[in-house]
């Protein structure tokens, strides 16, 4: 059996998406490690901070790193702890 992984993506409205989601699937999962989700069927979510995916495209590379090893021991994504590895010299 093959694999899928779909992607939603929302360009507006994602809040009430993501209500709507929770209302469907009420007691909808298990953490996992940088923000992801696992719900009782299996199906992995992650909300990605709209700051998080601008610290990650930012060309200093080294502070792209100190922010992804920030994101790696956390589980639910902490944008303070973020933008504090994204700021220290």
């Amino acid at each position: 059996m093959s694999k899928i992984s779909p992607c939603l993506w929302f360009d507006g409205k994602a809040e009430e998406a993501a209500r709507f989601y929770v209302s469907l699937l009420p007691d909808g999962g298990t953490p996992v490690q940088c923000g992801w989700l696992a719900d009782r069927y299996g199906v992995s979510w992650q909300i990605v901070p709209r700051r998080l995916a601008e610290i990650m495209a930012h060309p200093d590379a080294g502070r792209v790193r100190r922010t992804t090893g920030a994101m790696l021991r956390q589980v639910k994504i902490d944008t303070a702890e973020i933008e504090q590895a994204f700021n220290a010299t």
